[in-house]
């Protein structure tokens, strides 16, 4: 696989959120921080990132949350394939993804986003991370400890174009 274009599944719909399932990190595939310099993910690299974002769960817009303290929804499942996984979203088209693929299932609750995920303006989600001295913004903004395991950088889910 080259460059990817991640899809949402739509797991749940109700009136007041919408359940979503979708890939965040291949391995070795570029992401859409490439063309900004970041390198496609090993498996083992996908596997640790996935792990550290629990001891955050933060599910944004636009790598925002720093600056508008918005959440968009919370995280209902995360996990790592074992094994390559043929899965098909929302578009109808089958993707195969390899051993290593990091899925989330999330719960939408931001009625702008819902919408914005149903007019297909947003069409997938990407994880970042952000430097110790954000995440310790982030520790007095969210009132919480910063986990030993975060050892300079913090990690997040964001829906975007």
């Amino acid at each position: 696989m080259g460059s990817v274009d991640t899809i949402i599944n739509i797991i749940e719909e109700t009136r007041d959120y919408i359940i979503v399932t979708l890939p965040i990190f291949i391995p070795e595939v570029r992401d859409c921080e490439y063309d900004q310099g970041e390198k496609p993910l090993t498996a083992e690299q996908i596997r640790k990132f996935a792990e550290e974002y629990l001891d955050w769960k933060i599910v944004d817009l636009e790598h925002e949350f720093l600056y508008n303290g918005q959440v968009i929804g919370t995280l209902m499942e995360s996990h790592i394939t074992t094994r390559p996984q043929i899965v098909k979203f929302i578009d109808g088209t089958p993707r195969e993804y390899p051993t290593g693929t990091w899925f989330v299932t999330l719960k939408i609750t931001d009625q702008e986003v819902i919408q914005g995920i149903k007019d297909g303006h947003y069409t997938g989600g990407s994880a970042t991370t952000i430097e110790r001295d954000d995440a310790e913004k982030l520790r007095k903004i969210l009132n919480t400890h910063v986990p030993a395991s975060t050892k300079s950088k913090i990690k997040r889910i964001k829906c975007f174009l």
